[in-house]
């Protein structure tokens, strides 16, 4: 137990490409985690046990988790992207060939039966349109993921109200924290060295 407190507390650096591929994969599940799972057990509120033996209610949540794991892995990729690029003395076409391979190898290793074929094929194409421009914000990276993991939620519209702006704001933050955890535990010439 002592070692988990001292890991929470002093969590080590990041200096491997395959340490930052866990990263990735940890924080992603966590960010979409809260965006669907978290969201929906709050808006149930005393309701929340009832709810959560609902076969479809859970079947539904199923679909829009995985739906929200492949658009925040890719946002989350993107953002490592932004944060390893800037480095003018890599191989850039080595670094893009590693996020693609990362990204795939990463939806490849979730034990569910959703089809992330759709998900690959995008990010593929995502990628491909960022080699043309500065890499943008953290948090300009999950504008476009926040409306259609709110949509795929698997509450009723009457209950909704302005729970957009929520979503959007956890996911928004998520993007930032996980931008200042990169710079804080990451150690991006090595990681770039190993790739």
């Amino acid at each position: 137990m002592l070692s988990r407190i001292m890991n929470w507390l002093f969590p080590p650096r990041v200096d491997r490409p395959e340490a930052l591929e866990i990263l990735l994969s940890v924080e992603t599940s966590r960010l979409a985690q809260r965006a669907t799972t978290g969201f929906c057990h709050a808006k149930a509120g005393s309701n929340a046990e009832l709810l959560f033996k609902e076969a479809v209610f859970l079947e539904a949540l199923e679909t829009s988790r995985w739906s929200a794991f492949a658009m925040l892995l890719a946002d989350l990729t993107m953002i490592v992207e932004g944060y390893l690029r800037p480095d003018s003395d890599i191989d850039k076409e080595r670094l893009w060939a590693w996020l693609l391979k990362t990204h795939h190898n990463i939806l490849a290793s979730q034990q569910t039966m959703y089809d992330f074929t759709e998900a690959k094929r995008v990010f593929s194409e995502r990628l491909g349109r960022a080699r043309l421009a500065p890499p943008g914000p953290a948090v300009d990276q999950v504008s476009l993921s926040c409306k259609p993991i709110y949509d795929s939620l698997p509450i009723h519209e009457r209950l909704r109200g302005d729970d957009f702006e929520v979503i959007s704001g956890l996911i928004h933050f998520g993007a930032a924290t996980f931008r200042e955890l990169l710079e804080r535990r990451c150690n991006p010439s090595l990681i770039l060295r190993g790739l």
